[in-house]
C-alpha cells in the first residue's frame, strides 16, 4: 500500500482525474472541439498560489462541477 508522499501527487493523480473531466464534458457537450474542451478545464481551474500557472500548481485545481456547468459561454 502506497504511503500518502510516496507519489500521491503531481501528474500520475492529475491526469486520470482531467482525463475523466474531459470525458465528461465531451459526453455532456459532444459539439465542442478538443481546442474549446481544454480552453474550458482551463478557464474554470482553480487557481493557486501566485495568479497564472505556477512551478508549484500548475495551472490550479480541476473543478469538475464548474466544468460541467452549460452557462451559455463556450471557451475557445
Amino acid at each position: 500500500r502506497p504511503h500518502a508522499s510516496a507519489g500521491l501527487v503531481g501528474t500520475s493523480m492529475a491526469a486520470p482525474h482531467v482525463s475523466a473531466a474531459v470525458a465528461a464534458l465531451w459526453g455532456a457537450r459532444p459539439e465542442l472541439t478538443a481546442a474549446q474542451v481544454r480552453a474550458r478545464v482551463l478557464a474554470v481551474a482553480e487557481d493557486l498560489g501566485p495568479p497564472g500557472p505556477d512551478a508549484q500548481y500548475g495551472f490550479g485545481r480541476l473543478n469538475l462541477t464548474r466544468t460541467l456547468e452549460v452557462d451559455g459561454h463556450d471557451a475557445r
